[in-house]
């Protein structure tokens, strides 16, 4: 939920899947443009790093355009790859 009310601040309209499987848990909408997005948990360890490293190799196991990484202690939102959503 936390990605949604993120994507709706930023002026997309959002649409989420009700089903407990298929390609993208949300596919969001502006500009004429779909994209659709897997939501993860991530984390940051003691160096701030992010977990787990969305690699080409990660996000081909999905097939969602983007990877939006919610970091449950930071209430931190991190889209892969950059650019197709813009930074807050």
């Amino acid at each position: 939920m936390a990605v949604c009310a993120d994507l709706l601040k930023q002026g997309f309209q959002v649409f989420r899947n009700v089903a407990p499987n298929g390609y993208a848990d949300i596919v969001v909408l502006k500009d004429n443009d779909f994209i659709d997005i897997d939501v993860k948990s991530g984390y940051k360890n003691k160096d701030g790093k992010v977990g787990p490293p969305v690699t080409k190799a990660f996000r081909e196991r999905f097939s969602a355009t983007v990877i939006a990484q919610y970091i449950h202690d930071t209430d931190e939102i991190i889209y892969t790859p950059e650019g197709l959503i813009p930074k807050k």
